[in-house]
This record gives structure tokens, sequence and C-alpha cells, in this order.
């Protein structure tokens, strides 16, 4: 009888850049979670993890709060010419 061998499968989770990804999409899903639920301290808290990560890669990925900074922004700007 052969030996038995226990080989690992491939796992997708094994290239530290797919590891990554995978954080990012966590990070990402979590902080538009926080922000739906009025928890903008957490919003926060998962957004600077995804950019943290999208630091880590060798080719970074488009930010998803690109538009939310970009409301933000003309928000403010909004704000200020109101009151100027």
């Amino acid at each position: 009888m052969p030996p038995v061998t226990t080989k690992k499968p491939a796992c997708a989770l094994d290239d530290p850049e797919d590891k990554i990804l995978a954080q990012m999409e966590d990070a990402e899903r979590k902080a538009w979670e926080a922000l739906g639920g009025y928890k903008f301290w957490m919003f926060g808290y998962h957004a600077g993890r995804w950019i943290n990560y999208n630091n880590l890669l060798a080719q970074k990925q488009p930010n998803p709060f690109k538009d939310t900074v970009h409301l933000a922004r003309t928000k403010l700007e909004n704000r200020e010419s109101k009151a100027a």
C-alpha cells in the first residue's frame, strides 16, 4: 500500500496580496456598514484600515471613499460660501 501523503490544497489566501485584498474587502464593507448606522467613528477606523492595506499593495486600488470625500468637501465649500 502506498504511503498516504497529505498535501495541503492550494488556497487563494496563500498569496500575501490576496490576504491584503481580502482584508481590504472586509474593511470597506465594515466602513459602509458603520456609515449607514451613523457610527462615524467606526467608519473612519475601517476606512483608515482600507487605506493602510492599500499602501501595502504593489499596485494601488482606486479609493472607494473618494466620492464620499468629494461630497464632504463640496458641502463644506457650500457652507463657507453662504457664510461669506
